[in-house]
């Protein structure tokens, strides 16, 4: 058998010799943060603090949406177990009906 192994121990030197090279060129946290755009574009915003008046406008407008988030998921949830139940019980009619 020519070769005898040696082409895997020469890939395996070739690897360690890559991963050699790739430690020496690690770089610190503070270097890689600088590199990110996202880093350089931060906008910062300034915004006035909000009145009481607006803040009870926010609260009021906040709490008709969760009512009427919760009134579309409970006649949602209805019918939907409306439905689950007429079929069922319009199977269990074709079954005893067969039987």
């Amino acid at each position: 058998m020519p070769g005898g192994g040696f082409g895997a121990l020469d890939s395996m030197n070739k690897s360690i010799q890559n991963n050699r090279a790739l430690l020496k060129k690690r770089q610190g946290f503070a270097t890689l943060k600088d590199n990110f755009t996202w880093n350089q574009k931060r906008t910062l915003y300034k915004f006035r603090p909000a009145t009481h008046e607006q803040l009870v406008a926010i609260r009021k407008k906040l709490r008709r949406q969760f009512w009427i988030k919760l009134i579309k998921r409970s006649v949602a949830f209805i019918v939907a177990c409306s439905l689950v139940y007429f079929v069922l019980t319009y199977i269990i009619n074709i079954v005893l009906e067969s039987v």
